[in-house]
């Protein structure tokens, strides 16, 4: 993309040369049959833990099915206390409804996981104390979910930020439910369910800038041109959608996978994915928690859905912004440019080959120690040597931006390299005339000129320019 900028020293002129389905439904048997030791979270409900009874049953005998199982405070102890909260099971080593309620379980998670024991019940040892030898009879968690944006193309996060129209964008997910599906020894899908553990523990929903709701999203991978977002089995702490393995992005899993290709077009020709706000949110059907684990009577945001992600599908374009409107010989003036997060820019001032650097018939120069702003190294009455391969950020003058011009024999050069006049410090044999200029994080960059007595009184063009590729 290029923008120029027209810049008089009396007066400064800026010239800017220029899937839709309803969402899912709320509830799915995931791995609801639970095994000793197993995770389970608050909101779950529907949950078996017989093979938990059976296993107890087992190790304590048939006379002793666990009927109680309780929580202890931090600081007690388990097997010479009693609980400081209790949950009553069936009592018949049959129990295949279980309900982890915040009302009786909430409590225990305050702090982090909880572990809860089997009560020994009258004619045990211990009675009314827990039963540490067997082990805890299942481990509470509260649920936690967040998501972020992952720009593929840049390698940078984008949430809450703005990507270009047509990068590729990666969703990374940060929860503590991958036990849910990671735990096959622990927690297992009940045969007598509705639905096969493919069903999935997370649910993505991606609003667009009209309102509507994506439940799949264009790739640009020809074997797989359409991802789903839903029904996603997410099986690590930290899990990416968009990567061949849930892992974070690399070379290996990203450059045959399908993520959002935000460039996508439709059958139509247009965009699939114009240009404003998407808005990802996370949410975790496992098992009824959705609608079961509430705060205040609403979606518990945190929990069971994650805090809503935004970012910002800006055009593939690039603006140039002058400060004043006005400069006076020896005064600063600066440019802004917005384009796109964290790539390099080019900025020259265009034309000015024929001048040559001596009194009032010097060009402004770019102020040197600017942050993200970049300079060839200054070379004797010559060119800068190109690197090969060529390499943006040491090699800009070498840039070629217009049939056989390079950057370098379009700037000021100055007339005596060998002195160390004004002239030659001003332009530095034109390398003072043109930068790589890096953008931020929200894909912009302020770069201020100089000017001095020596500088001719004219309209000059400043042109910024990147090479997409």
């Amino acid at each position: 993309m290029t923008k120029r900028l027209t810049i008089a020293l009396i007066a400064l002129v800026a010239l800017v040369l220029v899937a839709v389905l309803p969402v899912s439904a709320t509830y799915a048997d995931v791995n609801n049959t639970i095994n000793a030791g197993a995770t389970v979270y608050i909101g779950e409900q529907q949950l078996n833990v017989t093979p938990a009874d059976q296993a107890y049953i087992t190790s304590r005998g048939a006379s002793y099915p666990p009927k109680q199982i309780g929580w202890w405070a931090s600081a007690a102890n388990v097997a010479t206390t009693s609980p400081s909260a209790i949950f009553t099971l069936n009592g018949t080593g049959i129990d295949n409804s279980v309900y982890i309620s915040s009302a009786a379980f909430g409590t225990s998670v305050a702090s982090g996981n909880a572990n809860w024991y089997v009560v020994n019940q009258t004619g045990q040892y211990g009675a009314g104390f827990g039963d540490t030898s067997f082990g805890p009879f299942f481990i509470v968690a509260d649920p936690s979910i967040v998501v972020d944006v992952w720009d593929l193309s840049t390698g940078t996060t984008v949430t809450n930020g703005k990507a270009i129209q047509g990068d590729y964008l990666a969703l990374r997910i940060n929860t503590n439910l991958q036990s849910a599906i990671n735990s096959p020894v622990l927690r297992t899908n009940d045969i007598s369910a509705d639905a096969p553990v493919s069903t999935g523990n997370m649910d993505i929903n991606l609003v667009g800038p009209t309102g509507s709701t994506f439940q799949s999203l264009y790739t640009g991978n020809a074997t797989v041109p359409i991802a789903s977002l839903v029904q996603q089995n997410v099986t690590s702490a930290v899990w990416f959608w968009g990567t061949t393995d849930g892992q974070t992005p690399g070379t290996s899993n990203t450059a045959l996978a399908a993520n959002w290709s935000t460039g996508a077009l439709l059958p139509s020709g247009q965009s699939a994915y114009p240009a404003g706000v998407y808005t990802i949110d996370v949410q975790s059907d496992l098992n009824g928690m959705y609608d079961n684990y509430l705060n205040g009577g609403a979606t518990y945001t945190g929990k069971t859905d994650s805090q809503p992600a935004t970012v910002t599908i800006s055009s593939n374009t690039v603006a140039l912004a002058a400060n004043v409107n006005s400069v006076v010989r020896s005064k600063p003036f600066s440019v802004t440019i917005t384009g796109k997060p964290y790539q390099v820019y080019h900025l020259w001032i265009k034309g000015t080959s024929s001048m040559d650097g001596s009194y009032n018939n010097q060009p402004p120069y770019i102020t040197p120690n600017q942050a993200g702003v970049q300079f060839d190294p200054i070379t004797t009455n010559s060119a800068p040597a190109a690197l090969v391969p060529y390499n943006p950020f040491a090699d800009n003058g070498g840039y070629i931006f217009q049939s056989g011009i390079s950057i370098w024999s379009n700037v000021a050069h100055g007339s005596d390299m060998s002195s160390a006049g004004p002239n030659s410090a001003a332009v530095g044999n034109g390398t003072f005339e043109y930068a790589n200029v890096s953008l931020d994080q929200t894909g912009t960059r302020t770069v201020q000129f100089s000017t001095t007595n020596w500088t001719k009184a004219q309209q000059y063009t400043i042109r910024t320019e990147q090479d997409f590729g």
